[in-house]
């Protein structure tokens, strides 16, 4: 598993105990550094729940394999263990995402971008089709500029990565896909309160649910991500929802910041159960 993949691996459960660490506590009228403190003590808190998301995240990265013999055996072997996890069971297709994005990049590096029109990999997309979110496209974009060096821009994502000028070569799915997105893209310049209120809105009138509004913080700060999260934090109401935006979230800023741009504790916390 490369860095990256590791490094969102790691988000989704370090966001997960977030949330659920920030369900019980009213952040709102609170400062930044106020909901800074409160997470990280959370980090360091022993709890069973705590410890036994340790031990998933340490099983779960050894499934993380590549069957050249059967490229949908993994996945299988993948979904039947997050089914007996009911801590992480919410995350199935977000795990989903971030093992086919894993597949990808491993595929595409040792044999070349032309074996993704083998009759094999053809195959194996069919069996794929219905699963995943939106997220493994910002995985996917994500990992190109890291290859690239280049910075993260929405415009850029929907515009130069998912969207073509072209009409001739647009794909209308892609399009009908992203509508919401699209439409409302003006939303990552406004605070954080702003978007997750307007996305809760847009996600119950439409078909995004709840990734509506990780998109978007995550491009709102996305090289900040400790303000991004606790920003998140302190701007949710329901505190609830936060369960559906802080693993993903989480998951976005530490692949495309790496775990060196959070404060330590937050990947110790993950390693403690291989220590």
């Amino acid at each position: 598993m490369n860095t990256e993949i590791k490094n969102a691996l790691k988000g989704l459960f370090i966001g997960k105990l977030i949330a659920k660490n920030s369900q019980t506590n009213e952040f709102k009228g609170k400062k930044i550094p106020e909901v800074q403190e409160f997470v990280q003590k959370q980090l360091q808190n022993t709890t069973p729940y705590a410890q036994n998301l340790q031990k998933i995240y340490t099983d779960l990265c050894q499934l993380f394999v590549i069957d050249d013999q059967d490229l949908y055996q993994p996945i299988v072997v993948i979904d039947a263990f997050v089914d007996k996890n009911d801590d992480i069971s919410d995350l199935k297709e977000y795990i989903f995402d971030i093992y086919v994005s894993h597949l990808f990049s491993t595929i595409a590096e040792k044999k070349g971008e032309e074996y993704m029109e083998t009759p094999k990999w053809l195959a194996f997309e069919d069996l794929i089709v219905d699963r995943g979110t939106e997220a493994f496209d910002l995985f996917f974009y994500l990992q190109e500029c890291k290859i690239d060096d280049a910075s993260v821009d929405i415009d850029d994502f929907l515009n130069g990565f998912l969207l073509t000028e072209d009409d001739e070569f647009q794909d209308e799915a892609t399009v009908e896909i992203y509508e919401e997105l699209i439409s409302n893209v003006d939303l990552v310049d406004e605070p954080f309160q702003s978007i997750v209120r307007e996305g809760q809105r847009i996600a119950t009138e439409g078909k995004w649910d709840y990734l509506l509004v990780p998109m978007f913080c995550f491009f709102k700060m996305p090289d900040e991500p400790e303000i991004n999260l606790v920003s998140i934090i302190k701007a949710t109401e329901k505190t609830a929802h936060l369960n559906e935006y802080l693993p993903i979230t989480t998951a976005f800023l530490m692949l495309y910041n790496g775990t060196d741009s959070l404060p330590k504790i937050y990947s110790d916390w993950l390693e403690q159960s291989n220590t």
